[in-house]
């Protein structure tokens, strides 16, 4: 615990030729202080879990239960996607086709 601290006085104006005084903190010093009895100087928290073995733990309980539908929507998704990309390489073609001279 800290200690709290009181200010005695009153701070007042000062005039043209007066000296602002002002008073010294007087300090409780009624408080109980902080025993480290059981500290030993080791960390406190314990050793957080490593990526892979959090990593493990997800794919053999929860990865496998909806692995077969995230497979299919996966290559759904790479179809759709490859696509546009075959009709570009095609438009190429025929644009490279279209002018015999280059």
């Amino acid at each position: 615990m800290k200690p709290i601290s009181h200010c005695t006085g009153k701070e007042r104006p000062s005039g043209d030729n007066e000296i602002q005084s002002r008073g010294f903190p007087v300090v409780d010093s009624a408080y109980q202080a902080l025993t480290l009895e059981g500290y030993r100087g080791e960390c406190a928290s314990t050793r957080a879990p490593s990526f892979r073995s959090i990593s493990n733990g997800y794919f053999k309980n929860e990865a496998r239960q909806s692995f077969v539908s995230e497979a299919v929507f996966f290559a759904l998704m790479i179809a759709t996607a490859a696509w546009p990309v075959a009709q570009s390489v095609r438009a190429m073609t025929d644009l490279v086709r279209a002018f015999p001279g280059f």
